[in-house]
């Protein structure tokens, strides 16, 4: 059941005070404010008959409660009892509640103990754009900027061009990449099979075996050309003690036999998972690097980072077209070259986006580099020319992951991934590809 604290204001208290006098305040850091507006119903031990089209509230001699769980549409406002600046990890479960609501596509306010609005519908707002194109969440349309506003035509000529000469390159690169990925599959697949586990497709949700997801820039078809680094989880059953999970180890030993290459950190991962890293894997139609994390079908299937990004792209293809796929797709690889060259890219050394920010950064932007970096400058900069200090960028530029990042189960806002320095790397890299004087 839910636990439930009834309250009314005739005496006209504060917010704070009637927390302060309910037994809510025990609950928990964060309190569901449900008016009652005719969909709750009051029973004790002695009541013996229910409208069963209402929520009923029951009464024990220490506590209140709904017996059933009920739907968020159900909620007036939430109150949040942390001292977001000084409470230890309270700005990440704010942030977290914040993008469950987003997520869920329906609005929440969120006040504070004094009655403050804090999660605005603004707020809202911004969250919620990132789920466009995303139809699991009922995002809305995801637009394509053909050509960005307000940008030198030199630019633009310059943009066009290295757009071009790239997509001419995607479908050979995407082809060989399939080729490669297939070749490491049937690796799996012998290994597997020796072991006596079936490979079930990825839309096979029955028990057993294992399954395979390709979640890297390989996978989506966004890897740079001639760049081939696949990302891998393979998930095993591990129902009872002889499941195909707690023979992880051996299986990584045998994978690593057949692909051959060097060992690059594999390690083990919690709950007695196994990562499988390789670099310089010889196969029949490249060499690549290979990761392959090795996890439990019980850990927990959230719609990844990479679910989200794949979902955008293949939006995209359906309602604007191949050609608008492959721009998007071409725009992201130039986006990464530049940064790259500009030491603008990773996330560790140069304090970047990182590859898989990149993708967000330019699907958040119509699939367009170019309007990406005109956005980027614009925030970045006061009305004057002045460069905005970095802390308030943050807060004003949010990237947003509609998916989650599988290493920490939380929705990434890659704007607070980055650093000084790479921020700084950005302008510099911006600057030049607008052609700003």
């Amino acid at each position: 059941d839910t636990d439930v604290a009834v309250v009314d204001n005739e005496g006209g208290q504060s917010l704070e005070t009637i927390l302060e006098q309910s037994a809510a305040s025990s609950y928990g850091k964060f309190t569901l404010a449900v008016r009652n507006r005719g969909q709750l119903q009051y029973a004790d031990r002695d009541t013996t008959s229910f409208d069963h089209s209402r929520l009923e509230v029951f009464q024990t001699d220490t506590e209140q409660g709904v017996r059933t769980g009920f739907g968020s549409t159900h909620i007036d406002f939430i109150i949040c009892r942390y001292d977001l600046e000084n409470e230890t990890d309270a700005k990440r479960h704010y942030y977290d509640l914040t993008m469950t609501i987003a997520r869920n596509g329906w609005y929440i306010p969120i006040v504070d103990t004094s009655g403050k609005l804090l999660f605005t519908p603004d707020d809202y707002t911004a969250l919620r754009n990132a789920f466009r194109g995303v139809d699991r969440f009922g995002g809305e349309n995801l637009d394509v900027v053909e050509r960005a506003s307000n940008v030198k035509n030199e630019a633009h000529h310059a943009h066009e061009e290295r757009v071009s000469a790239i997509t001419a390159d995607i479908a050979e690169n995407q082809e060989l990449v399939a080729k490669v990925s297939a070749e490491i599959e049937a690796v799996l697949q012998e290994v597997l099979q020796e072991a006596g586990i079936d490979l079930k497709p990825d839309f096979d949700r029955s028990v057993g075996g294992a399954r395979l997801y390709d979640i890297g820039s390989t996978g989506r078809g966004t890897n740079s050309p001639g760049d081939y680094d696949f990302d891998f989880t393979l998930r095993l059953d591990d129902a009872h003690s002889s499941s195909p999970f707690f023979q992880s180890a051996e299986l990584v030993e045998k994978v690593r036999a057949k692909l051959g290459g060097k060992d690059n950190g594999s390690h083990a991962l919690h709950n007695d998972g196994q990562q499988l890293r390789l670099t310089d894997c010889e196969l029949s139609s490249a060499v690549a690097d290979v990761d392959i994390a090795f996890i439990s079908t019980s850990d927990i299937d959230l719609y990844a980072t990479h679910n989200a990004v794949s979902d955008r792209l293949e939006w995209i293809r359906t309602h604007h077209g191949q050609n608008a796929y492959e721009r998007t797709v071409a725009n992201i690889l130039v986006a990464k070259q530049i940064l790259k060259a500009g030491q603008a890219y990773k996330r560790v050394e140069h304090g970047g986006w990182g590859g898989v920010g990149t993708e967000n950064w330019i699907l958040a932007n119509g699939g367009n580099f170019l309007e990406a970096c005109r956005t980027f400058w614009d925030v970045a900069h006061t009305q004057t020319g002045q460069v905005v200090p970095f802390d308030e960028f943050v807060q004003s530029y949010p990237i947003i992951n509609p998916g989650v990042n599988l290493r920490d189960d939380r929705h990434d806002n890659y704007t607070r991934n980055m650093n000084e320095k790479g921020y700084q790397a950005m302008l510099k890299v911006i600057g030049d590809y607008l052609g700003v004087e």
